[in-house]
């Protein structure tokens, strides 16, 4: 599967159990907050989206592309695959 989604870019401290990934965190949004667009709910950062795709059952992720934009929107293409 190759997924393209928007993700939150924002720094957070490294915490114990998550290692020297960062740790995963997502935003909700209540209504427009996100481009004007009430049908987008939740923006997870890059390690949230790939937690969440290993807990879908993916085994394989690879990051095709992680844009770094300003205000927290970024983009980010991964391609997920089962063994």
């Amino acid at each position: 599967m190759y997924l393209e989604t928007h993700v939150v870019n924002v720094s957070l401290p490294k915490m114990a159990p998550f290692g020297d990934d960062e740790p995963p965190f997502a935003v909700f949004y209540e209504r427009d907050e996100l481009a004007g667009d009430s049908t987008n709910w939740w923006g997870p950062n890059l390690s949230c989206l790939l937690r969440m795709l290993r807990a879908a059952g993916f085994e394989r992720l690879e990051v095709l592309f992680h844009s770094h934009g300003a205000n927290w929107h970024g983009r980010a293409v991964v391609r997920a695959a089962v063994m």
